[in-house]
């Protein structure tokens, strides 16, 4: 027994907190042990090794002990405390409860240190533990992608939260899909988002305009994979030209959103606009310039027109004929010529799927569009600014389904509107703005006498703002009526097993604000029984323009 006093050694060594020597002994007692090595020896050295600070040493001493013994306690209990030590708590608890099954049932001291390694195990686990690093990559990917989908920019906070979101979010080419360029940083943002997109970009934002005068589209000239583009929106910038005809096909057959906000670009747009498009879907030009169009694709859901130069009604009429199934119309561009349902050229048009219809700067030709478009399903019409009267284009309108009717600004008879708000029974949002003198009192009276017959009776936001000559009374009234039909409703709910058919909703909403007449002493008992109150007797701007 050759290693016996070297043994002896290290344990005087190791009561003398003389870790060093004992560490040397203890190892000299091991190699003069040779082949039958008693695994106490090895679990003395695996106690130096833990006073040292060398925990991979104790770890690996502490695993032959088990090798050597496995049915005895000490090194799976040495193996706990070490894998605590190192944080590695699940292998903590794993460890000690193998420790508790090979004590003795009477060594309660021990047992009891076993149970309280754990209890702390569990609790330092349950303090350290990053939950969310165990999802899975992909369940990861999804929460990433629905945040990068509302804000773009968000996943630069993503990569800078922690090391294992930052290797996610660089790994993965989808967050990174949507390149915007603005003033900062153009060139070294475009480098890197080519690089973790792979050149795959969904979405382009640029706007020339916030660039330095310097920025060339060189880099994307050459590493954009133009087939994965889905939406592009540019400003001042020409996406089309520098693209040779592979990469003008691939944009024409996948494109689904495009914008075009052009300030101080003075060249025509016909040769992006008139690309074959296989699935564009949303087309938004605003300030382009542009000649007479091909017939829009069939695929075209939403068209808007704003700020260009004068359009002739024919024009718009051949490009929308190409779209039956477009569902949003805007207009706010000067329109001229005058459209003849009777002509054979431009016969009376049903839009069958058309809900949103919204037009600005009106003029009198442009009122001849409603007497070759047909709206059977419009359920949102907006006029503004329109100096000839409605009355003939609003007489045209047959549809039934109208949920907002927005006036501003507008000459119109009152019987026009009643006419309107008559036929549509689902009527929600009613904006009656500016309006000449002599049309909105008439108005509210009259949906006051109708009410029996349910007359306006889905009314929930009513604003009259900026009408000089409304009046507290049929306002007051209105809101009256509307109460006494809501106490009356739920009187019969309440007396009456089934409901009614056709419940009365009360005001959500009402504004009345630049409406001099208007009694601002009743606005107290108003806001009691609306939701939102608005009245604002005259802006800041507009008093001291008085003074």
């Amino acid at each position: 027994m050759a290693w016996k006093p070297h043994f002896e050694t290290a344990m005087k060594a190791f009561r003398e907190n003389s870790y060093n020597e004992a560490l040397s002994a203890c190892t000299e007692a091991i190699d003069k042990s040779g082949s039958h090595t008693p695994y106490y020896i090895i679990d003395c050295r695996s106690a130096i090794n833990e006073k040292l600070g060398k925990l991979r040493d104790a770890l690996l001493d502490a695993k032959r002990v088990i090798d050597l013994a496995p049915t005895r306690w000490q090194g799976y209990s040495r193996s706990a405390r070490l894998f605590h030590r190192a944080s590695k708590f699940d292998q903590c608890i794993s460890m000690a409860e193998m420790a508790i099954a090979r004590l003795d049932k009477t060594d309660t001291k021990r047992r009891e240190e076993m149970a309280t390694l754990i209890s702390q195990a569990e609790q330092d686990r349950k303090q350290r533990t990053c939950y969310i690093v165990r999802l899975p990559v992909e369940l990861l990917v999804e929460a990433f992608q629905y945040l990068v989908q509302a804000d773009a920019p968000t996943v630069l906070i993503i990569s800078a939260v922690c090391s294992h979101w930052r290797k996610i979010a660089i790994e993965t080419q989808v967050l990174w899909d949507t390149l915007t360029l603005t003033g900062k940083h153009p060139k070294r943002k475009t480098a890197l988002w080519l690089a973790r997109a792979k050149g795959r970009f969904r979405v382009i934002n640029l706007r020339l305009t916030c660039l330095p005068p310097n920025w060339t589209s060189d880099l994307l000239d050459q590493g954009v994979r133009w087939d994965c583009l889905r939406e592009c929106r540019q400003e001042d910038w020409d996406i089309i030209t520098p693209r040779d005809q592979a990469d003008r096909e691939a944009i024409a057959k996948n494109l689904e959103i495009l914008e075009i906000h052009d300030k101080i670009f003075n060249m025509t747009r016909n040769n992006l606009l008139n690309l074959p498009f296989k699935s564009l879907h949303t087309l938004r030009l605003d300030g382009a310039m542009f000649g007479p169009l091909m017939p829009a694709p069939p695929t075209l859901r939403h068209f808007s027109v704003t700020s260009t130069s004068t359009r002739h009604l024919i024009d718009i009429y051949d490009f929308i004929r190409g779209a039956p199934d477009i569902e949003t119309l805007a207009f706010n561009t000067p329109l001229i010529g005058v459209l003849d349902p009777t002509n054979e050229q431009t016969p009376a048009l049903v839009l069958p799927r058309v809900e949103s219809f919204r037009i600005e700067r009106v003029n009198a030709d442009v009122l001849s569009l409603f007497t070759v478009f047909q709206f059977p399903v419009l359920r949102e019409l907006s006029i503004v600014q329109s100096p000839p009267a409605l009355d003939a284009a609003l007489s045209a309108l047959e549809t039934t389904a109208l949920v907002s009717l927005t006036l501003d600004s507008c000459i119109v008879d009152a019987d026009a509107i009643l006419g309107l708000i008559r036929a549509s029974p689902e009527l929600e949002t009613l904006a009656l703005r500016r309006l000449v003198n002599g049309v909105i009192n008439p108005v509210l009276e009259t949906l006051i006498a109708e009410s029996a017959q349910g007359v306006g009776r889905a009314i929930r936001n009513l604003d009259a703002s900026g009408c000089q000559d409304l009046r507290t009374g049929p306002i007051m009234r209105l809101v009256s009526q509307k109460e006494t039909a809501l106490a009356q409703v739920e009187k019969e709910t309440d007396t009456v097993d089934d409901p009614p058919a056709q419940p009365v909703p009360v005001l959500d909403s009402l504004r009345v604000s630049g409406c001099p007449l208007f009694e601002s002493g009743q606005l107290p008992w108003l806001r009691q029984r609306i939701k939102l109150v608005e009245c604002v007797y005259m802006t800041k701007k507009a008093a001291k323009a008085r003074r």
